[in-house]
């Protein structure tokens, strides 16, 4: 089949999870195709599409605007002589709809915390079938009238080849602990964790937070610092250069256990990425 994909292209978690689902698809033998979509403008990273490493890749075609506008998605659908969709977290249910009147097949998954019951109608129109990755969001869905189809997430191959060669942590080692923090959201309780962490005794575990933008940094040292004047605690290394992917898998597999508690999640890569390196997971 010839299949579209509609979504963030950049290090975000619904960018990889559209490449690790192009990556799918590609293998089963079918013809991808993806319309990236930028981010709006008021985003801390406005209008971002990304090119270089593991998104350098052909039948990519960046989108004009974060709101596609309905000729656009009709001239990508034409030139590439599309007979599917799949739209991740994508609000535009009429030009959607337009799409689907066409005779395009569509398919939708949306982060459930964001999908609300005056959602439903206008998505029904639009998507052939909205889908989900977990059992709660399936089970959500079902509460909201919605029949989903449940596409079971797992470990991308890529992910395999960083799993060689971890060894044990000897006693009186340093036991390095990962904090993805990602965009620094309200999802990851960052407070908590460090304040939990500053409780723990002795030089051996240390607390890396590996986050992919600045914010909330002021407040992060300072939370290291236990207050406004208090000491750092050199035990907490704060990481928020967005890595190449390569290193960081590096990073993340060399990581003796993975901290990652949530208030609510998505997918929850990161889960994903500890299971297919072998790291034990707090959460």
């Amino acid at each position: 089949m010839r299949i579209g994909i509609v979504a963030y292209w950049f290090n975000r978690g619904q960018g990889v999870v559209a490449r690790q689902l192009r990556s799918a698809l590609d293998a089963l033998g079918h013809e991808t195709f993806v319309l990236a979509r930028p981010t709006r403008k008021t985003n801390i990273r406005p209008a971002k599409i990304e090119t270089a490493d593991v998104w350098a890749q052909g039948g990519i075609t960046a989108g004009s605007d974060y709101l596609i506008p309905i000729d656009e998605y009709e001239a990508w659908v034409a030139a590439n002589s599309l007979e599917i969709v799949f739209f991740d977290q994508n609000y535009q249910f009429e030009e959607i709809a337009r799409l689907r009147e066409a005779g395009l097949r569509t398919a939708g998954r949306f982060v459930w915390e964001h999908f609300a019951t005056e959602h439903v109608e206008p998505a029904t129109r639009a998507f052939d079938a909205v889908y989900s990755m977990t059992a709660c969001e399936r089970e959500r869905y079902a509460g909201m009238g919605i029949e989903s189809p449940r596409i079971r997430w797992g470990c991308h191959p890529g992910l395999l080849v960083g799993s060689a060669g971890k060894t044990e942590t000897a006693t009186g080692e340093t036991v390095d602990l990962l904090f993805p923090g990602g965009f620094m959201s309200k999802r990851k309780p960052i407070d908590e964790v460090i304040a939990a962490f500053r409780a723990a005794e002795g030089d051996e575990p240390r607390l890396i937070l590996k986050a992919q933008v600045e914010r909330r940094l002021t407040r992060v040292r300072r939370l290291a610092r236990g207050g406004r004047i208090g000491r750092r605690d050199r035990r907490i290394a704060i990481i928020t250069d967005d890595l190449p992917t390569t290193e960081y898998m590096q990073l993340f597999a060399s990581a003796q256990a993975i901290i990652a508690p949530s208030r609510w999640e998505g997918l929850g890569l990161h889960l994903y990425e500890a299971t297919a390196l072998g790291i034990p997971i707090v959460t």
